[in-house]
């Protein structure tokens, strides 16, 4: 009887599979923290551009423009790096 029992336990264990860790993806995570950084730039830019519209001082017009060129071109090449990044997949 209890060797039918052990028996049964026996197979019973050798039929149990213990689940792999999943180990984290480095492209997952650059994933995630471009499209972050994408989505701050955007909020930068459109900052830039409502303040742009909101000032008269000649100086500040040059710094608002400088910044509305400088998130543009922040966004472009982290938009080229995530396009770059969908692509090898």
């Amino acid at each position: 009887m209890f060797s039918a029992i052990s028996s049964g336990i026996s197979l019973g264990l050798s039929t149990i599979t213990v689940p792999k860790k999943r180990i984290p993806d480095p492209t997952d995570e650059r994933r995630q923290a471009l499209k972050s950084s994408i989505e701050h730039t955007k909020i930068n830019l459109a900052y830039a551009i409502e303040n742009f519209n909101n000032v008269t001082e000649p100086k500040l017009v040059d710094f608002y423009i400088y910044r509305i060129q400088s998130e543009q071109t922040r966004f472009e090449q982290l938009l080229a790096e995530y396009k770059a990044l969908e692509d090898i997949e």
